[in-house]
């Protein structure tokens, strides 16, 4: 069998394997033909000359730019025994090529390779890729977080306006395939929580009474409170037992006081509310929205105008509510003026009266007097011109709303009217005066009595 020799690289001179493309040294290709014996021959055109392997191991190595190296006839050599073992021991083969040097190469006739120290650096790739990749990773996982964050706003958005469109008039759902209009479905209000409270109270004339407080988010015959968190809502009963039509606007005269000492406008009245004609009685409720949830009994009901004597009034039952009770003494003090007798028979301390509240500070005094004329001259004079009363180091009138006769018939008895009075609050001991007449024929003489009221 015939084995190819080593040969050495057309760049560097270094052996190259028989079959090796490439020297391992400098990468050159190398040339595969200079190995093929016959292709060889025919190049130089000589016929292929078979060495004997004996003289083989002394032969120098071909050069590298000279003649093709000579063919070795592997027969020969493959017919030729081997040399005993002790031949081995004692003379030791030599290598194959142990004496050769690489041939100098004139550097006008071949390539100069670049030395090793002197070629540049390889640059690292990986780094590179490295951070390609990083930069690639960084840029999917943005986009991944802005379709996650647009993907949740979308759902956000979908989910709310479907809760909002599901509650609001109009709108319409889906259930088992059937489609329900929810145009005239209103919110399911709290369960009502009603307290008992059962207190009366005068104002303008008429006697208002708080039957009950209730407690609740909304109430379904009051929409001007559907945005308020809680409403309280206070049931009236309002009776006039005066001879005048009265008008109470709840607007302007009821608040709801809360425990801060704020106070609250009622939002809504009932239609049956605050036109009372005279001797008639009216039921309804007054309204008050409130931002948080208090009981009953930490707040309370306030009646009067800015400018009038406020009533406020305890939302709880059995409430004390004496200091604006009307109270009323009998005097039955008498008075001898102008030749008739004058009875004091009542009189009364509140604060309204004739369907009017009184002003703050201030009080309504309502004196009943009976006339007995026994002469035979009848008595006509106006009554604002000669009644007046003492309270305290005051002096007073009598009121606009007074209703009182102004003439007394010869040998009557018995006709009565009432004098209405504004004097100071807290004040108790009062002087009825009546004025003398000294200009009237014949001439009267001033007259007074004076009653308490504890």
């Amino acid at each position: 069998m015939t084995q190819n020799p080593p040969r050495p690289c057309s760049r560097c001179g270094i052996p190259v394997a028989p079959g090796q493309r490439f020297c391992s040294n400098c990468g050159a290709t190398v040339d595969i033909s200079a190995a093929d014996p016959t292709a060889h021959a025919e190049d130089s055109g000589q016929g292929a000359q078979v060495h004997d392997m004996s003289t083989e191991r002394g032969a120098p190595p071909p050069t590298a730019y000279g003649s093709a190296a000579p063919i070795h006839d592997m027969s020969t050599v493959s017919a030729t025994p081997p040399p005993p073992p002790e031949t081995y021991a004692q003379n030791p083969p030599t290598p194959l090529y142990s004496s050769y040097q690489p041939p100098v190469q004139n550097p006008q006739q071949g390539f100069q390779p670049t030395p090793a120290f002197a070629q540049p650096p390889m640059k690292d790739s990986s780094k590179s890729v490295l951070g390609q990749l990083g930069c690639g990773v960084g840029i999917v996982i943005l986009l991944i977080v802005l379709v996650c964050g647009a993907g949740t706003f979308v759902l956000y958005k979908f989910v709310t306006s479907t809760s909002t469109n599901a509650t609001q008039p109009g709108s319409s759902t889906s259930q088992n395939g059937n489609s329900t209009n929810n145009a005239n479905v209103t919110p399911t209000p709290a369960p009502v929580v009603t307290t008992q409270i059962g207190s009366t109270i005068a104002y303008k004339s008429v006697d208002v009474t708080i039957i009950s407080v209730q407690q609740s988010t909304s109430f379904s015959d009051d929409s001007s409170t559907s945005n308020s968190p809680y409403v309280i809502r206070l049931q009236l009963k309002e009776h006039n037992s005066s001879a005048n039509n009265v008008a109470i606007y709840y607007s302007d005269a009821a608040r709801l006081l809360l425990p801060d000492g704020t106070t609250v406008t009622p939002a809504n009245t009932s239609s049956d509310l605050g036109s009372i004609p005279q001797a008639t009685d009216h039921t309804g409720w007054l309204d008050f929205p409130l931002s948080t949830n208090v009981k009953p009994e930490q707040l309370s009901l306030q009646l009067g105008t800015n400018t009038e004597a406020k009533i406020k009034i305890p939302l709880t039952a059995r409430a004390d509510l004496s200091q604006y009770k009307t109270k009323t003494a009998t005097p039955n003090t008498k008075i001898q003026y102008a030749g008739l007798t004058w009875t004091v028979t009542s009189a009364t301390i509140s604060m309204s009266a004739a369907g009017t509240q009184v002003d703050a500070g201030k009080r309504f005094l309502t004196l009943t007097l009976k006339v007995d004329n026994s002469t035979s001259q009848g008595f006509t004079a106006y009554y604002g011109n000669y009644i007046r009363l003492q309270a305290g180091g005051t002096t007073v009138s009598p009121d606009s709303s007074t209703n009182f006769p102004t003439s007394f018939a010869a040998q009557s008895t018995g006709t009565t009217g009432t004098v209405i009075f504004i004097v100071p609050d807290n004040t108790s001991s009062f002087t009825l005066i009546l004025l003398a007449q000294p200009n009237s024929s014949p001439a009267i003489s001033q007259a007074s009595t004076t009653f308490q009221i504890p």
